[in-house]
């Protein structure tokens, strides 16, 4: 039975997983690159600093319309209100939820 795996290639030692390179550095005694300031010029003097200009107050924006709240349902209904609420949807051109909301406010009374 030895003899059939000769036509194999040998096994290869497996390798773990390599170091990080930073791996024996603190992270607490590594300390962030010197960054370079400006130099404090002197062909600027402090005196001639002007303000900035005012802002500007701009009249206050219109309220943004309220969306209307809708709660999401997943109805799950039968074969033959499927078939009703398609040929409905079909004749009056409205969506499934337009039905739906006309159906319900049709038998049990009117929103708010």
């Amino acid at each position: 039975m030895t003899e059939f795996k000769k036509d194999r290639p040998d096994l290869l030692p497996r390798r773990g997983p390599a170091p990080a390179p930073d791996e024996k550095v603190d992270p607490v005694d590594v300390s962030p690159a010197p960054t370079a300031r400006p130099a404090n010029t002197a062909s600027t003097p402090i005196s001639s600093y002007s303000a900035p200009p005012p802002m500007q107050i701009l009249p206050p924006k219109a309220p943004a319309k309220r969306r209307e709240a809708t709660i999401p349902i997943g109805p799950r209904l039968s074969v033959s209100v499927v078939e009703i609420l398609d040929q409905a949807m079909a004749e009056y051109g409205i969506t499934q939820r337009e039905a739906l909301e006309q159906a319900i406010v049709a038998r049990w009374g009117k929103t708010s």
